[in-house]
């Protein structure tokens, strides 16, 4: 088993509130490497986006998924979760940029972003199929 592999099955023996942590720490480091990278308004918005791609792997947000991110906006509105990021990104078609960022960024960088793909999804205690198979697309 590769490194990737054992990172991943690391993410999935976390407990949901240091998932929730290591999300916060992991999105703030994709949110600067963006805004230092791209004239983003909102490079936390982008970042998120990056978050969706993952999540939408399996073509849904579960429960943990809309939960985490929910809980990453700290009094945001309950309505906006994990499926409100997932419309979003489907709305404005977001997958091609977030596979040129993943394609054309530094080593460190897309761990980071993978990083973060992982800690999403593994939310519910276990990364999908679909979600490993994305994850890995990158390694």
């Amino acid at each position: 088993m590769g490194y990737w592999e054992r990172l991943i099955d690391a993410y999935e023996s976390w407990d949901y509130d240091s998932l929730v942590e290591e999300a916060y720490h992991l999105s703030c480091a994709v949110r600067d490497d963006i805004a230092r990278r791209y004239n983003f308004e909102d490079p936390l918005n982008a970042a998120f986006m990056i978050a969706a791609y993952f999540i939408d792997a399996d073509r849904f947000a579960d429960g943990a998924e809309v939960s985490l991110i929910r809980d990453l906006w700290e009094g945001s509105p309950i309505e906006r979760g994990g499926d409100f990021l997932l419309r979003a990104y489907r709305q404005y078609d977001w997958q091609p940029w977030v596979e040129a960022y993943l394609n054309n960024c530094g080593r460190d960088a897309l761990e980071v972003a993978l990083r973060f793909g992982m800690v999403v999804c593994a939310s519910d205690g276990f990364i999908r199929d679909e979600e490993r198979s994305r994850i890995l697309r990158w390694t």
